[in-house]
């Protein structure tokens, strides 16, 4: 190598012992001109660090197992009279994606229960009931949960994640209810199709597809549930991607949501008629209604390791035939996801037939 600095020229020349000799020339200014280029190149199609697509969804061939928490808090003030409940609910269970067949974009997640936790308390009756547990505590009428154990129900969600049917609930909850009027009503308060659905609905983060996240990006999302009597809940809210923060020694982006809560009532039911002209009759409406909550978001398995999420809800209504008779209901419900665990579904062992003696 020979340097000649008065022509800004470094020239590389081959061994001696190769015939020939052979030359090139680099002007040193171009030559940095030339990385300086490469470099920002380099920069500019590396993803930020902290850039994420949040892509929420159930991945095919996979086992998830997630607790499900429910608090809800109603103080009915009737005017004369007044009324407090409490209730809490953990549901555990083990949600089995079935592998992607060609050419069909619906994905079935088959839901098992193996843990129902349930405690109710209105100031004059307390309840609780625990399916590891089923005799320790006074059950009442919640014991009927516990028969939830070891079945099976499907829920199908479509390409965009959304829930769209729940096969063989209601077949379930007969066989379980039987006969029993009392049990049939507390499965179908708490199993029902739009409660499962509810359920599932509630533990997705909704972002715009395709579209790269960095802290302190805001989008909105929306949901509407169902409820069975009185219209649809109807929430419109933001998410805002945080930052990037270690959850229980797992990287994951903090997001926190932002809603406002509000009841539809002429997306109730058709059939159900009496009651909608009942609850305009009533006047009912909500004066207040927010959501906030934070979610923990593992891009890695393009799931939510913890929800945790708090909705506050004052509703009123008139007293029919009475003028002056108002009715205020303000609840408050504490909803929390957690995912114990994720990973490849394990192919069952072939079933052992015994060996006939000879």
């Amino acid at each position: 190598m020979v340097c000649q600095p008065e022509c800004g020229q470094i020239t590389f020349r081959s061994p001696p012992a190769l015939s020939g000799v052979y030359c090139w020339h680099f002007e040193i200014p171009a030559m940095r001109k030339l990385i300086q280029l490469f470099t920002i190149l380099a920069a500019a199609s590396a993803p930020a660090a902290d850039a994420i697509i949040f892509n929420q969804q159930y991945l095919p061939g996979n086992t998830y197992h997630q607790t499900v928490t429910m608090e809800q808090d109603m103080d009915m003030d009737l005017g004369a009279s007044r009324m407090q409940r409490n209730t809490n609910t953990a549901m555990g269970f083990s949600a089995v994606v079935a592998p992607q067949q060609e050419g069909v974009r619906t994905k079935r997640v088959t839901v098992q229960y193996d843990r129902t936790v349930m405690g109710m308390s209105d100031g004059q009756n307390k309840f609780s009931f625990d399916s590891q547990s089923p005799g320790a505590a006074n059950a009442g009428p919640l014991a009927a949960i516990g028969l939830i154990i070891g079945h099976e129900f499907n829920v199908v969600f479509d390409e965009m994640e959304n829930v769209t049917d729940v096969e063989n609930i209601e077949k379930t909850l007969q066989i379980l209810a039987g006969n029993d009027r009392s049990s049939s009503q507390i499965y179908k308060q708490i199993f029902n199709r739009e409660a499962v659905k509810r359920m599932m609905q509630q533990s997705a983060l909704r972002s715009p597809r395709g579209i790269v996240m960095k802290p302190g990006d805001s989008w909105p999302f929306s949901n509407d549930l169902l409820l069975p009597g009185i219209g649809k809940l109807v929430i419109r809210g933001n998410y805002t991607f945080k930052q990037m923060v270690e959850h229980k020694g797992v990287q994951c982006a903090e997001v926190t949501a932002k809603a406002d809560i509000n009841v539809d009532l002429q997306a109730m039911d058709k059939a159900d008629e009496k009651n909608l002209a009942l609850m305009q009759q009533m006047n009912l409406k909500v004066q207040e209604g927010k959501m906030d909550g934070t979610i923990f978001y593992d891009s890695a398995i393009q799931f939510p390791r913890e929800i945790k999420m708090t909705q506050s809800i004052l509703l009123s209504a008139k007293i029919p035939n009475n003028p002056k008779g108002e009715i205020r209901l303000p609840m408050k419900q504490t909803i929390g996801m957690t995912l114990d665990s994720f990973g490849p579904t394990k192919a069952k062992a072939p079933e052992q037939k015994p060996v006939p003696e000879e």
